[in-house]
C-alpha cells in the first residue's frame, strides 16, 4: 500500500503547487460540497482502479480540474472559440 500513498500524495503535492489550484480533494466526488464556492479552483482525484501484476502496481487515476464559470448576460459581438455556447457543462469521462 505504500506504492498507493505514494503516488497519491505526489499528485496531491503537484496540485497544490500549482498557482491556480485552490483545493484539492479526493475520493468520490459526491462527497464533495460543490455549492462551496469558497474551494474553487478545485482539483479532485480519483482512483479508479489498481490492477497487481508480480511487483508492479498499475493504477488508473482520473483527475478533475474545476472552476467556477462566470457567465456574462453582455451580448457578445465577436465570434470566438466558446463565445457561441449558451450553457457549460462539466463532462466526466
Amino acid at each position: 500500500m505504500t506504492g498507493f500513498y505514494n503516488v497519491t500524495k505526489k499528485i496531491k503535492d503537484a496540485l497544490n503547487a500549482e498557482p491556480f489550484v485552490n483545493t484539492v480533494s479526493y475520493g468520490s466526488l459526491d462527497d464533495v460540497d460543490l455549492n462551496k464556492q469558497t474551494i474553487f479552483p478545485l482539483s479532485h482525484i480519483i482512483v479508479n482502479n489498481c490492477n497487481v501484476v508480480s511487483n508492479t502496481m498499475t493504477f488508473n487515476i482520473s483527475i478533475l480540474a474545476m472552476d467556477i464559470v462566470d457567465e456574462s448576460k453582455d451580448e457578445v459581438t465577436d465570434i470566438f472559440v466558446g463565445n457561441e455556447m449558451s450553457k457549460t457543462y462539466l463532462i466526466l469521462s
